[in-house]
């Protein structure tokens, strides 16, 4: 499970758009949980919503720093660091 979701974090780092990132994610996650959560992010996202809105609220499936760190990462404008220092931390755990 972990690893499900520090691959998800390191699609963000490789430069992939948002919303085509959790597409092509929650498409090969097999996880039905994870796999619902990121297909609503690609919605809310392509509402104009921050893609931590989602995380923030869905603590019981991801480590609730998670949620926090994207938050972080949007408003300092370097989300892909922040994601991928966040999947790093997840695989070294």
């Amino acid at each position: 499970m972990r690893s499900d979701v520090a691959n998800a974090l390191f699609s963000f780092k490789r430069g992939r758009r948002c919303g085509l990132a959790m597409n092509i994610t929650s498409d090969v996650i097999q996880n039905s949980y994870f796999k619902s959560l990121l297909q609503l992010a690609e919605e809310n996202i392509k509402k104009g919503e921050p893609i931590s809105s989602v995380f923030v609220h869905h603590d019981d499936l991801y480590p609730a720093f998670v949620g926090e760190m994207m938050s972080i990462g949007e408003r300092q404008g370097n989300l892909g660091e922040m994601l991928s220092n966040v999947a790093t931390f997840m695989k070294m755990k």
